[in-house]
């Protein structure tokens, strides 16, 4: 199941997750049942605010891959979040060359969607 700390950053609830993200005790990197991390539901639903308060935290793991091998970063090229790509982007530990359970990586999935945008701060 979810954590508080999944259901706020699914929902792009900043200010519950300033509160629980304040508690040494708070695993940012913790899977529910499909895999999911909290960072990995702000990007997959485009959560600009929600993302930046999560990549403040050191302990972040920027690569962790859901059960399909998708990362943060696939799922954010994949819908088009143009900002929420930037701030994965600026992160140094990201790999932009990880590929998901088929082979693709997030410029591919950028691409094929056709989000012109995204994909050119990936060709960058």
């Amino acid at each position: 199941g979810d954590t508080a700390l999944h259901l706020a950053a699914y929902r792009g609830l900043e200010p519950t997750m300033k509160l629980l993200l304040q508690r040494t005790e708070t695993k940012v990197n913790i899977r529910n049942n499909r895999g999911g991390t909290p960072l990995l539901g702000t990007a997959k639903y485009g959560y600009e605010l929600s993302a930046r308060l999560l990549l403040k935290r050191d302990d972040v793991d920027i690569n962790l891959q859901d059960r399909d091998g998708n990362t943060a970063l696939h799922h954010a090229a994949k819908r088009g979040y143009e900002l929420v790509t930037k701030l994965l982007l600026q992160r140094e530990d990201v790999d932009i060359n990880l590929q998901d359970g088929d082979g693709n990586t997030a410029l591919h999935h950028a691409a094929t969607e056709g989000h012109a945008p995204v994909t050119n701060v990936l060709l960058q």
